[in-house]
Order: structure tokens, then sequence, then C-alpha cells
């Protein structure tokens, strides 16, 4: 009923940086809004020892949100929301916590030849790829309710939809090591390519949903809540290794 916001940031020692803030009031007398958004950027907590100590395993994320109430009569009331997130990152690549003195990558490479920069450790959190992590997540969506209150019954629908993609690529031999190049010197492949193992994913989905709901009048010697639910969902998710074996 008032207008009213704030605005808050943050900013850490290893260099996260977070800001968010809300505005909310009134559009008239039967009307009232609210929109809230959001921002970080965080470089990493962990470096890459293949690519000149490059930060690594960070995120930087967006996302706004609204919502408006309406309520026309006084015995109809309406919620209309919406909201749309963006998160792009380059984590999260495993690390070497504890390796065997004899081990050898799929029985062919011994590790120090994969990892030559690495120190396993409990307390090792830098990794070392060719190919940092790419993620990027999507989210987008609304949904509007509206309430009727008829002769002490209150019944509602709530209307929702949902559309989110998540998107992914990750080095899968955790390594710098050039194995196109391995199969090509040592194993006499014939290929023009170089560098490891990348494990693509994309997922995309879409989610209708529809609710009824009746509601009886509270304080009698029965109460009750009947209802109808119905959704509609669907998902693609596509996977691809790029190696020749």
């Amino acid at each position: 009923e008032d207008f009213e916001g704030f605005v808050e940031s943050s900013y850490t020692d290893d260099d996260e940086v977070r800001v968010k803030g809300s505005l909310s009031g009134p559009l008239g007398d039967d009307l009232g809004y609210r929109v809230t958004g959001f921002y970080t950027d965080f470089e990493g907590y962990s470096e890459n020892l293949h690519q000149n100590n490059e930060d690594i395993n960070g995120r930087e994320a967006k996302g706004v949100r609204g919502r408006l109430d309406w309520a026309p009569t006084d015995v109809l009331d309406l919620s209309l929301i919406a909201f749309y997130t963006d998160d792009e990152d380059d984590c999260c690549t495993p690390t070497h916590r504890s390796v065997a003195d004899d081990a050898v990558w799929v029985g062919l490479i011994p590790f120090d030849v994969m990892n030559p920069l690495t120190k396993p450790s409990d307390t090792n959190q830098d990794p070392e790829v060719d190919d940092p992590p790419d993620a990027e997540t999507e989210d987008t969506g609304f949904s509007l309710q509206a309430d009727w209150q008829l002769g002490g019954h209150t019944l509602t629908s709530v209307t929702a939809y949902n559309d989110y993609s998540y998107d992914y690529a990750e080095d899968f031999d955790w390594s710098g090591y050039d194995l196109y190049g391995y199969l090509r010197d040592n194993l006499f492949i014939p290929t023009d390519k170089s560098g490891g193992i990348i494990a693509y994913s994309e997922m995309d989905t879409e989610l209708f949903s529809q609710e009824l709901r009746l509601l009886s009048p509270s304080g009698g010697d029965w109460e009750y809540l009947v209802g109808l639910y119905y959704a509609d969902a669907d998902t693609d998710r596509d996977y691809e290794r790029t190696f020749p074996l």
C-alpha cells in the first residue's frame, strides 16, 4: 500500500560482488506492484594450472522478478508473477586429492604425464584442464492466480508456465594433456584435432500447469477443500562426447 524499496550490495575478500534490490508500491487504489532484481559475479575459488593460473570455478548470475496484485472487485483478487534468471559459470572442475603412485589413465598414460603441474593433497583446489567447464542456465516463467469469493466459498485458479534450459560442457579427462596427439603419435590413429575429451549436454524443459481449488467456509461443522490439477511437461536432453574412441 506504500511505496518502499531497498538496495543491498556486498563485496568479499575473494572478489565476489553481489547486488540486489526491490521496489514496491501502489499503482492505484486496487493495484500494486513489486519488482526485485539481483546480480552476482564471482571470479572463482580455484586457479587453472594449465592456463597460466586463470581463475576458475566461478559464476555470473542475474535475474528479475515482477508481481502485480489487482483487486478489481470486492470478491475477486488477481496476482500475476513473472520472472527471468540467467546463470553463466565455469564451475565446477574436480580436483585431485589423492592419486596412487602407479596410477595411469585408462591403462595408457601415467598421471604425472597427464597432470604434470598437479600436486594432489587434501587441500588441493586447483585443477589442470585445457577446456574449463562452461555452463549456462536460463529460467523464464509466469503464474496467474485468481481468487473468487462465492458465498463464503473461495474458488482459486492457478495457471503457470515455465521454460528452463541448461547447456553444459566439461573437460572429461580432467587434464590439459593432448590426447588426440597421443593417439596420433602412439596408436597411429589419423586425426588433425588436439586436446582431450569434452562432454556436452543440452537440456530444455517446458512445463504448463493448471490448478483449480474450491475451499469451504470456515467455522462450520465441516470444512473441505476439493481441487483439480493438470500438468504437461516436455523435456529434451542431448549428450555428446568428443573423442574417437
